[in-house]
């Protein structure tokens, strides 16, 4: 008959009302409800020693066994609990990771947008205007303005600089006039706006 664990604090009242003694354990205090479990027996020779022995009365073997079992397993449960909280903390990283990169670039803080303003002046020699617009040297746009109106071209960038120097050339076609090129800087968050003047010439 095993002997039961009845509280991990206080010994109970009701073990002293039933006459029985109580022992100390790691996980609680046991009731004695067997004489045999007033024993200790040894592992070398078998001999059955008393309660509080801590070495055989025959053989002087360390009589330890259960509390080292006891400890090893609590160091086991500490361990299993301690790597299982650390994969949970590595599986929460890796979550969040995986949702800020997968941001659009406007909620991330890198995005910046240009708006450019192809503007055909009214005049009276005035005539539709053909044009090409490249940002930074490469083609992004073409198109052709009538006289009086106007063409808006938006272009949204994405970097991971603080800023991003765009160099904005427009060719009209089949004049001998042709805009400046305007040097914008983009910033994360904002939105930058141009203006050009589109004039057909001829020489």
């Amino acid at each position: 008959m095993h002997a039961g664990i009845l509280s991990r604090n206080e010994p109970p009242d009701i073990a002293g009302k039933l006459g029985r003694r109580l022992r100390k354990r790691p996980n609680g205090w046991q009731c004695i409800t067997n004489v045999e479990d007033l024993a200790l027996k040894c592992p070398r020779c078998g001999t059955e020693n008393e309660e509080y022995a801590i070495f055989c009365s025959s053989c002087r073997q360390p009589l330890q066994g259960q509390s080292d079992r006891d400890s090893l397993d609590t160091r086991q449960s500490r361990v299993a609990i301690a790597a299982f909280g650390l994969f949970v903390a590595i599986l929460l990283a890796a979550m969040l990771i995986f949702i800020w990169f997968s941001l659009p670039a406007e909620q991330n803080g890198n995005h910046g947008a240009l708006v450019i303003t192809l503007l055909n002046p009214t005049s009276l020699d005035a005539l539709p205007c053909e044009y090409v617009l490249e940002l930074n040297g490469l083609p992004e746009h073409n198109g052709t303005v009538p006289a009086g109106e106007s063409d808006v071209v938006e272009k949204n960038f994405t970097f991971d600089h603080s800023s991003l120097v765009v160099v904005v050339h427009v060719q009209v076609i089949d004049s001998t006039t042709q805009p400046e090129d305007v040097i914008v800087t983009i910033t994360p968050g904002e939105i930058e706006r141009v203006t050009v003047f589109l004039h057909r010439s001829s020489g």
